[in-house]
């Protein structure tokens, strides 16, 4: 008589989900049975950290299905994002620590937590200070965000929370802490700015001019920022210049940034900083070790890689990070691949053609144990 999976001894099953090291996989783990289900706990995957984050791809044209592209295995998930049915092709998304913020039609904001389908309603947009209502009429109203940053990576939010954005014309910053009503501008001589990161938690940010400004909104005063270092454009440029982009990231406890450049094909080439508190300086790496570096429409990620991770270390994994009104010749959304960092080779990672609405390009999603 052929045994019957649901009545596997509690022992064994608990034994086997510890050898699982990808979360889809154990993900299906617990999709079997009830049985199964109740050993894959988050207490028994052991590989809870450096997990490789999934690329999330916008649906098709007049699809309410999402896509979910795991490089680890090269294979796709299909599913519907929850709160986001209704009109899909004009749902913008940014992606942060396992959440999404989506700014609908009526462009009102939220978080959402696209597998337990928790949403966790935000300020509208027009309550930020310097909103132009004006943008309806030219249609620009969906770029007025162009960066998000959630400072806990939790399924289960609680109330110590912060969300941070790169917002308007002249690309401010601005935050809300729960129980805010508006969204909190921070004040800075300094504009255009780049991207955002938490680090020793304060707010760290870098414009275009790459000025690094800190501002900690725990603190005394919480809306001010002033600048910390300043990247150097010496000797890499013939002359003083403003980076077409340029990330934040911490990797092994320290904060690096990246700069990007492009080519009439696209991306062409990157360089990594590291800062010298001391004198507030920084020096050029040339190597980034066992580390894979995620960039892109979302939160920058530092993964170690390892021998089952499926991916290359010393590599820079990027998608398209600019919108398609700035770079009308290029294909929307097709500019990523694998930088690798030792001969400067790009190499695709997918290869899946596809027509996506042009809201939000492909983009990185990191793996939210919600068990």
């Amino acid at each position: 008589m052929m045994a019957n999976w649901a009545d596997l001894e509690l022992g064994l099953l608990t034994e086997i989900a510890r050898k699982i090291e990808l979360h889809e996989d154990f993900v299906a783990f617990r999709r079997v049975c009830i049985s199964w289900r109740s050993v894959a706990v988050i207490e028994n995957f052991t590989n809870k950290s450096n997990q490789i984050p999934w690329l999330m791809l916008p649906h098709k044209i007049n699809s309410n299905l999402w896509d979910l592209f795991s490089i680890s295995k090269g294979t796709h998930r299909q599913f519907m994002l929850p709160q986001a049915q209704a009109q899909p092709q004009r749902l913008k998304c940014f992606s942060s620590n396992g959440w999404l913020l989506t700014i609908n039609p009526c462009l009102s904001m939220a978080l959402l937590h696209p597998f337990s389908g928790r949403r966790i309603k935000l300020p509208h947009m027009n309550t930020f200070k310097d909103w132009n209502g004006t943008l309806r009429v030219s249609n620009r109203q969906f770029y007025f965000i162009t960066k998000f940053l959630l400072s806990c990576s939790s399924s289960a939010l609680d109330s110590d929370y912060t969300v941070i954005v790169i917002h308007g014309n002249m690309g401010k910053l601005a935050y809300f802490r729960p129980g805010d009503k508006v969204w909190n501008t921070i004040e800075t001589w300094s504009a255009c700015y780049l991207d955002v990161i938490l680090y020793q938690e304060k707010i760290y940010a870098i414009d275009a001019d790459g000025n690094i400004m800190v501002c900690d909104v725990k603190g005394e005063n919480p809306t001010v920022a002033h600048q910390v270092a300043k990247l150097p454009w010496e000797p890499y440029y013939e002359e003083p210049t403003s980076f077409s982009e340029a990330y934040l990231i911490e990797s092994d406890g320290a904060l690096r940034a990246l700069t990007r450049d492009y080519d009439d094909d696209g991306t062409c080439y990157f360089m990594v900083f590291e800062v010298d508190w001391s004198t507030k300086t920084w020096k050029e790496i040339n190597d980034l070790g066992n580390k894979a570096l995620f960039l892109g429409y979302n939160s920058s990620l530092s993964v170690e890689v390892s021998d089952t991770s499926y991916c290359k270390p010393n590599c820079i994994y990027f998608t398209q990070d600019y919108c398609e009104a700035r770079w009308k010749n290029r294909t929307f959304g097709k500019d990523m691949g694998a930088y690798n960092f030792e001969d400067g080779s790009i190499t695709p990672f997918y290869g899946g053609g596809r027509n996506i609405q042009r809201l939000t390009p492909p983009m990185w999603i990191e793996q939210s144990y919600n068990f």
